[in-house]
């Protein structure tokens, strides 16, 4: 019985061993890049900001300073948060041994300061980027946090900038969706009928329909004229 149960726990560990491997195998015609982020601005004395939901729980980022960031899908979004000083401290020396839960308790006390934003784990094998970076600016003011992504960079391996792409709107904003309610479609306008052709066979056909009522009515009048002409010479009948 405990042979069989430590056959089907190897088993069980295996399975979770490979689909780990497989989760991390690149997809074709990819590669893996590093990740970077940059904070710019003023954060007030005794607080500071970290980075949520990276690969080891949260990363304590320091103003002004590019911070390497790991990061897995499985950990979700990131965002920035801004928590006391001491409770950075804390992250600190529990993402050393990746303590995700006491470190989800110290941020989830904190101050949101972005909307979340995915991670990047691939690009191109054709590309010459080797990292993404992303660049914010906060302003804190009082218990609120404002965080504005400022632009998001490929950089190859030696620094330089690949692509840069700057942010359209900050994060935390809305912005408005374009409604996209269709108009309905006008029906199409119904055609009119062509014109009467007004040479050969047509022209003549109303000229002889013309003529016919002329001479229906000519005829009319001349039989109620000889009518009372009639019933006046002859007088009424007994």
């Amino acid at each position: 019985m405990r042979a069989r149960i430590q056959a089907l726990s190897l088993a069980a560990l295996t399975l979770l061993t490979s689909a780990g491997a497989r989760a991390d195998i690149l997809p074709p015609g990819e590669k893996g890049v590093k990740l970077s982020i940059r904070v710019d601005g003023a954060i007030a004395a005794g607080k500071a900001l970290v980075l949520d939901r990276t690969f080891r729980g949260a990363d304590v980022i320091p103003a002004g300073q590019v911070v390497p960031v790991e990061w897995h899908p499985m950990g979700g979004p990131m965002r920035l948060v801004l928590v006391d000083a001491d409770a950075a401290a804390k992250v600190e020396k529990l993402r050393e041994n990746m303590e995700r839960d006491a470190i989800k308790s110290l941020t989830s006390a904190g101050t949101p300061c972005s909307d979340p934003f995915d991670g990047v784990r691939t690009v191109p094998t054709e590309s010459p980027a080797a990292e993404v970076r992303w660049t914010f600016s906060v302003k804190v003011e009082g218990t609120s946090c404002t965080g504005t992504l400022v632009r998001t960079e490929q950089l190859a391996k030696d620094g330089s900038v690949v692509s840069a792409t700057p942010a359209s709107a900050p994060t935390g904003s809305v912005v408005p969706a374009v409604s996209k309610t269709s108009e309905p479609a006008s029906s199409p306008a119904t055609p009119k009928p062509p014109a009467a052709s007004k040479s050969g066979c047509a022209v003549n056909e109303i000229n002889n329909a013309e003529g016919a009522g002329v001479v229906f009515l000519l005829g009319l009048g001349a039989i109620t004229a000889l009518r009372r002409r009639r019933n006046h010479f002859t007088g009424p009948r007994s």
